[in-house]
């Protein structure tokens, strides 16, 4: 599940990833240098984990995707661990910008239950290490939908066009396939052109948001697509919010550790994604920040309210195309020049 390139400077990078302001942790034995996107939530997590680890961290922080890329590429950037989602890493993966990573050396890597990860760790250059997944799903407003919205047609095509539906901007190539998904009943994009008249149709419905929830806890927004781990924070705030699964699918997302080839310290690395695999501490990740982890051995220890969290563990038999989609480079640029001219140009 990942969406190749599409919008690169403005797609959250999920958990991982650096370029400036650089931080270091206190007390450790190691030191490795760890890329942040600015939109990743994942820097307190790494700064207590950091003296258990026995790892120094030194912390690099970008907001522009395309501009990563192109430090890495030039190797500007001697970034040891990248922290992202399957869409990202799957960029850098093609560009062959990130070092094989031996999976006999981590011992505490057990397999997935559910991880598209496979379908990117291509033949012998295995990249990827998968750490924990999440949804696209809707927020809605309780008071103004007293049934659940159970359709994606009731975010795309049944509203009307004074309807306050905010869409999260860091995802907001994904319209393209969740609008393919209700209209044509298919998860692959269709030919761009039969495509473009149903987004000319959503222009005046959708408005892009930085922070959608905010829209949402404050009665601004009657719906949101989000993250599933962003509604389920909001779920504990605010009763007034309700989320729902739409009935013709929704797409997954993984949150990956991969190592750039232009880090310095690949055993030290190595040793990092280990223990970052340590049972424990995916269950205090999902506790605390409401991600799904579908590791056996973490799922043994999970919390029952967790596990019995629709949210972070829904019922996989009502989600029918958990995978987001991957799509070459230049029939992508078709699909993004479609959307842009739409959703953009005056």
């Amino acid at each position: 599940m990942i969406i190749r390139r599409k919008f690169l400077k403005n797609t959250m990078v999920g958990a991982m990833a650096g370029l400036s302001c650089p931080y270091i942790i206190r007390a450790a034995e190691k030191e490795l240098l760890i890329s942040l996107h600015k939109d990743s939530g994942d820097r307190p997590f790494l700064e207590n984990f950091s003296n258990i680890m026995r790892i120094k961290l030194q912390f690099h922080i970008f907001d522009d995707n395309e501009y990563f890329i192109n430090e890495i590429a030039k190797k500007n950037v001697k970034t040891d661990i990248l922290l992202t989602t399957t869409r990202f890493a799957s960029v850098l993966h093609e560009e062959n910008l990130l070092r094989p990573i031996n999976f006999s050396t981590l011992t505490n890597y057990n397999e997935p239950r559910m991880s598209n990860v496979g379908k990117y760790n291509l033949s012998e250059k295995l990249t990827m290490v998968p750490v924990s997944c999440f949804f696209y799903c809707m927020g809605y407003n309780k008071n103004i939908f007293p049934n659940s919205p159970s359709s994606w047609g009731e975010v795309l095509d049944k509203q009307p066009t004074n309807a306050r539906i905010h869409w999260q901007l860091s995802i907001r190539e994904d319209l393209l396939s969740l609008a393919s998904l209700y209209q044509f009943n298919d998860f692959n994009f269709p030919d761009p052109v039969i495509l473009t008249g149903f987004l000319q149709s959503l222009k005046d419905k959708i408005k892009f948001s930085y922070n959608p929830a905010a829209f949402l806890a404050q009665g601004n927004a009657d719906i949101i697509v989000t993250y599933s781990y962003v509604v389920s924070k909001l779920m504990e705030k605010f009763p007034h919010i309700g989320f729902s699964y739409p009935k013709e699918g929704t797409a997954m997302n993984e949150g990956v550790l991969v190592m750039p080839n232009t880090g310095q310290n690949a055993d030290v690395a190595l040793e990092a994604i280990n223990k970052f695999l340590v049972p424990q501490i995916g269950r205090y990740v999902t506790k605390n920040s409401a991600v799904t982890n579908y590791y056996p051995h973490v799922l043994r220890i999970m919390d029952n309210n967790l596990l019995q969290n629709p949210l972070i563990y829904p019922d996989l038999k009502n989600i029918k195309a958990t995978r987001a989609i991957y799509r070459g480079r230049e029939l992508q640029a078709i699909y993004k020049k479609n959307f842009e001219d739409i959703f953009y140009k005056k």
